[in-house]
């Protein structure tokens, strides 16, 4: 019975609240215990989570719209220019092709779109 409370701690608390043996002397104070522990770290996790989108106080956008809204409300162009310097320093591994032109084959085409307009 250790070894089972050990490995598996909250499903066995769980089990024996079910089965309403949580009351005899081998889980009488193990079982409250257990699961107000469980109670804690599960809120310590979700409260982890809730400033995922910073880092240092600072937001992180997630898409280039998001970065686009960060420089209009900001009334900057940090994220345009960033976004600008990024698409530069990838250019040469791409090659845009005009609107009429047929791509090589054994080429895989991504759509591409303006991500500035």
């Amino acid at each position: 019975m250790r070894d089972i409370k050990e490995s598996y701690p909250v499903e066995v608390a769980i089990y024996a609240q079910k089965v309403g043996i949580d009351s005899s002397p081998a889980f009488s104070w193990w079982v409250h215990h257990t699961l107000k522990k469980k109670d804690r770290i599960i809120s310590k996790i979700r409260s982890m989570n809730v400033n995922r989108y910073e880092k240092f106080g600072i937001t992180v956008p997630k898409t280039v719209v998001e970065a686009l809204e960060l420089d209009r409300q900001s009334k900057t162009s940090y994220c345009a220019s960033a976004i600008e310097k990024e698409m530069k320093n990838v250019d040469v591994a791409f090659k845009v092709l005009k609107r009429d032109e047929k791509p090589p084959p054994d080429i895989v085409l991504l759509h591409a779109t303006s991500f500035l307009t």
